[in-house]
Formats: structure tokens, sequence, C-alpha cells
């Protein structure tokens, strides 16, 4: 015998899968288009209530690569104590060993030596804090650095003025070696690294513009340029979606229940419109 349902029977079921799907974890966990400089402050378009504060960076209006502004670094240091000058958030986020990936958009002002674009954790051991950001030295050389493990450094070089998009992945259980970086939509090489310690960022608020280890002994760590349209996801976005979000910029990757959401929307309308002819 074949049990068959009506047409509303299976519309009413059809919503509510997609209900059940849209309720599940979101993939784009936070978004700073530095659009908008709100009683110093700037929003965070995906989390309702989220903000940064603008710690001696501003939003600049000149010629942004995304919206209507970007945030501006000029490079030198004010505070030193923890967790710096840059503009930070006023939620804490906790990463331990989770997977996660962050893109931006980044424009070289001039040479700021240890120059961080985002900081995340803590400063409290081994793996705890996760830096992106500049080398040392003058030549503008992107890093990604962990404490207590060191860092590596890209060989691509910043300094000729123009707006590049940088992507770093982060795999679940990851150590050093496991990092990966896109600059302009494409996998760049690191420096090998054999360091096994475990990337386990602590809890903490994010940071832009300096780096959460800012004391007396390392105050020199805010950058010289403009960096806008910051992404943190809660997973690890592929080649294809990093190319997507590099030729489309602005733009953010849908999470996976958002596009079942949708198909299965498309599917009830289909299938009430039948029921009614």
């Amino acid at each position: 015998m074949k049990i068959s349902s009506s047409p509303s029977s299976r519309f009413a079921a059809l919503i509510s899968a997609g209900l059940l799907l849209s309720s599940g974890q979101a993939a784009l966990v936070a978004h700073y288009r530095f659009d908008v400089d709100s009683s110093g402050t700037t929003p965070d378009s995906v989390g309702i209530g989220n903000f940064a504060t603008l710690n001696q960076t501003s939003i600049s209006t000149s010629a942004p690569r995304v919206g209507a502004g970007s945030l501006f670094m000029d490079g030198s240091d004010g505070s030193t104590a923890a967790p710096g000058d840059g503009a930070i958030t006023n939620t804490t986020f906790t990463w331990t060993q989770d997977a996660r990936t962050m893109t931006f958009w980044w424009k070289h002002a001039g040479v700021a030596d240890n120059g961080t674009f985002i900081s995340l954790g803590t400063n409290d051991g081994n793996g705890t804090r996760m830096d992106v950001k500049q080398g040392a030295g003058s030549d503008a050389a992107l890093r990604v650095e962990i404490a207590g493990a060191g860092g590596q450094t890209s060989p691509t070089d910043f300094q000729d003025g123009n707006w590049h998009f940088v992507a770093v992945t982060v795999p679940n259980g990851a150590t050093m070696a496991d990092i990966a970086w896109y600059v302009d939509g494409s996998s760049t090489d690191l420096n090998p690294s054999n360091q096994t310690t475990a990337v386990s960022t602590g809890t903490g608020p994010l940071v832009f513009g300096d780096s959460i280890v800012d004391a007396p002994s390392a105050n020199d760590r805010v950058p010289h340029g403009y960096l806008d349209d910051v992404q943190l996801y809660d997973t690890v976005l592929n080649s294809s979606e990093i190319s997507f979000l590099y030729n489309n910029p602005g733009a953010v990757i849908p999470e996976p229940s958002s596009l079942a959401l949708a198909a299965l929307s498309l599917l009830a309308l289909i299938s009430f419109r039948r029921y009614q002819r």
C-alpha cells in the first residue's frame, strides 16, 4: 500500500524543514564594513548590538575598497595596555581549536613594523593568541603569528599602495603548519614551519589595527594604512569561495542552511501552486 500526503501537507512539511535548517549556526560570525563612525563606534553588520570601539583609529571615507568607508590606522602607538589601540569589539569569541576563516582588504600607506591587521584571543600562553599582521622590517610582508609558536611569513609585499584581498584559513585542531593564506584570490606559499604548538586561541575580543599582545615591551603593533570589509567565518572556506569574495568585494558566503531554506521554499511554492490548479 502506498501512502501519500496531500499537496498542502507537503507544503507545510517543506516549510517546517526549512525553518529547522535555518536555525543552524551561521558560518559568518562577524562582518565589519567600517562604513560608519557612530559616536566612536562602528557596527558589526551580522550581530545586532555588536560593535567595535574606535581607539586611536578612525573611519576614512577617502576611496574605500567597499562601501562608504574603511578603518584608518596611522602607525603610531598610544596605549601600552592590552588590548591596545585598535578598534576593539564589545563581544568576545571562544575559539580554542575551532576552524575559522578571516578575510579582509588592506591598503598599505607606510611602513610600520609588526603592524597587526586582526588579533584574536589572549596573551595567556602558548597558542592562545593569533595575529594576522605585517612582518618585522621594511618590506610590508604578510605574516601570521601564534603565541609561543612564532610565525610564518608570506613573500607578498604590499607597498604598492593598492588595495589587496587577504584570506587566512585555520582548520580544526591546527598547528602553524596547517594555516593557509590567499592573496587576491590565489593561494600563497608561506615559509615552511615545523612548529607543533596547537592553535588554541583564548577567549577574547577581536582587535582590528593592533595586537592583544600590546604592552610596554611590545608596543609597536599598529599598522599604517586602511582596513576594509573584515569577515570572520566559523568554518574553512574553500578556494572557490575565497575567489568569489575577491571577485565580488563586499559579498558574503551564505550559510548552507540559508541555501537549503531557499531551495525548500521554492519547492514548497511550486507544490502549493500545483495544488491550487
